[in-house]
């Protein structure tokens, strides 16, 4: 390679590393901050130290269905102090969106160096032009930040940079950093890496990694669970057993001590489970099939009105991420990966079936799935660079299934408005 050539393929990095950088500064300096009541509580806990080291008051029926996380509490008291003379929202939303930027970047110039520079940049500019992806950074949620730490894992565990023991223990321990910031990311994270360790014995690395971040934070922060031992596992379990995850359809809220409270909520959700799987009608069929897929293609509904020339881009963006997920989706389901990675053509599909059943346990909201969908794009982009084309025709075929379900089920490609 000439040293023009060298120049300008440094010169295009640097170019395209500024422009992502100047898409994501530019909402978070502009747009409107997004606050849900959720957002507006874990503001609150986070000034307080309710959740850390403070057991939280339910002084709202909010408070009883939103679980505190540690982790991101955690991240929210550094965060709102981040940027001095700056509103807390604000700011968190200005270092979320950095953190997430540095983490596309981070990983696409990563994977770029183990796959060649056009894959990287590819990587790159198709996770910069996901705008649904720098939008949850302007809402003070924990989506983008679990997005941006699933990513890193993923690319880590499929290009390992480190030796194979060593690497399993910081899988293991990155997994439970993010099961402090959102638990199901962090699970999902955990059973990513435990299937995809080679040896066997791998799995006691992974184990020990996550059991040394995980125990501790649990033992620290178990007065402020309130005497609940499932730490609100229960609230998001009978909320995804609602219709539609409409929450009024759930009824007066169950009272009582927590651990009564936790036990009830169970029983409501298992209940609410047995009523619709008793059904056979056309409007509980199309339920399910919403419960199975909203979540995937679903859409958050984002107020870009702020900007008509970031509203056109975003608008654009939306109307393709279906395809993309679609695609994305068919192509990890046909085994498309070859050695070194092919432990990945059962890891691939293990991760899809892992968010089916989070869909039906917690609800089908596109922002669960979310903070999943980079690392989705990453595997399916290194697959379809070693399938073969009769992996791929199967890819297109499937794609085409899939789309004709979504044709006649086009409830699952809806906005959810929040």
């Amino acid at each position: 390679m000439s040293l023009l050539e060298r120049v300008t393929g440094k010169g295009t990095l640097f170019g395209l590393g500024i422009a992502g950088l100047v898409l994501y500064l530019w909402p978070a300096l502009l747009a409107p901050t997004v606050l849900w009541s959720d957002s507006r509580l874990d503001l609150e806990w986070a000034r307080s130290g309710a959740g850390l080291w403070k057991p939280i008051e339910e002084t709202s029926s909010d408070a009883t269905l939103h679980p505190a996380k540690p982790g991101y509490l955690l991240f929210l008291r550094a965060a709102t102090k981040a940027v001095p003379g700056m509103d807390e929202a604000r700011s968190v939303v200005l270092v979320q969106s950095l953190l997430l930027w540095i983490s596309i970047a981070a990983i696409s110039f990563y994977v770029g160096r183990q796959k060649g520079w056009g894959f990287g940049m590819g990587l790159y500019l198709l996770l910069l032009l996901f705008l649904r992806l720098r939008d949850s950074a302007s809402a003070v949620m924990s989506e983008a930040i679990s997005a941006a730490g699933f990513l890193a894992v993923t690319a880590v565990l499929l290009f390992p940079p480190w030796r194979r023991l060593s690497g399993y223990l910081a899988a293991g321990a990155a997994a439970a950093l993010l099961f402090w910031i959102r638990p199901n990311v962090g699970i999902v994270a955990l059973l990513l890496a435990a299937a995809s360790v080679r040896p066997i014995r791998g799995l006691v690395y992974v184990a020990a990694g996550f059991a040394a971040v995980v125990l501790p934070v649990w033992i620290l922060t178990r007065s402020a669970s309130g005497g609940d031992s499932m730490r609100g596992l229960s609230h998001p379990v009978i909320a995804g057993a609602a219709e539609y995850y409409w929450s009024n359809a759930l009824g007066p809220l169950p009272k009582g001590s927590p651990k009564e409270r936790a036990a009830e909520e169970i029983r409501r959700a298992a209940e609410n489970w047995k009523t619709l799987m008793r059904r056979s009608d056309v409007d509980a069929r199309r339920e399910m099939v919403w419960r199975c897929l909203s979540g995937f293609f679903g859409t958050e509904y984002y107020d870009d009105r702020w900007s008509p020339a970031y509203r056109r881009l975003n608008g654009a963006s939306r109307v393709v991420a279906p395809f993309l997920i679609l695609a994305a989706i068919s192509l990890l389901l046909t085994r498309p990966f070859g050695d070194p990675l092919r432990s990945w053509n059962l890891v691939a599909p293990l991760l899809l079936l892992s968010l089916l059943a989070q869909n039906l346990l917690f609800g089908s909201l596109p922002r669960y799935v979310l903070p999943f969908l980079p690392g989705i794009f990453l595997m399916a982009l290194v697959g379809a660079s070693s399938s073969r084309a009769r992996g791929r025709l199967a890819a297109v075929l499937l794609a085409a299934a899939l789309a004709l379900l979504l044709h006649a089920n086009r409830g699952a490609l809806g906005w959810e408005w929040g």
